[in-house]
């Protein structure tokens, strides 16, 4: 199945922060902080701690601008499938910091290249980010074999 994953575009005035990534998928491209959405957090739980976990930096939820359905074919074959929740952040305080998942620099928004971003990433930041889409989070909870909405 399609695995949840929370991008973080990190917003400083007309600038974006980006993340030369190590690993595959997507190894050598820029892209956008992120990862699986884990199941105890919210989206916009596990964007401020994605951020902080990856670059050091303490920000502010803004919007999830957002969701995508992404799959990559390899070969006439699916070999990777994402549900993609793009969210907008803005940082209070802290200086990035090196990160294990790749090098992070500061990019102007104008200034992006399709051919040194990932192509869904790139996609998403000139299509979708001045967007806010309407996603919302619910919780059930199963009493005695019933199910109710907490939230």
């Amino acid at each position: 199945g399609a695995i949840p994953v929370v991008i973080v575009a990190i917003i400083k005035g007309k600038n974006i922060l980006l993340l030369r990534r190590n690993k595959r998928p997507y190894q050598g491209y820029w892209g956008m902080p992120g990862g699986a959405l884990i199941m105890s957090e919210t989206i916009e739980e596990n964007a401020i701690s994605r951020a902080k976990k990856e670059t050091n930096l303490d920000c502010e939820f803004d919007k999830i601008s957002a969701v995508v359905h992404e799959r990559v074919v390899e070969k006439g074959s699916f070999k990777h499938a994402f549900v993609l929740f793009l969210v907008t952040v803005k940082p209070k305080k802290g200086d990035i910091k090196k990160s294990e998942e790749g090098k992070l620099e500061w990019f102007s928004l104008k200034s992006l290249r399709p051919d040194r971003v990932i192509p869904s990433d790139y996609f998403l930041l000139k299509k979708y980010l001045t967007k806010k889409a309407d996603v919302m989070s619910v919780i059930l909870e199963e009493k005695d074999g019933k199910l109710s909405l907490v939230k």
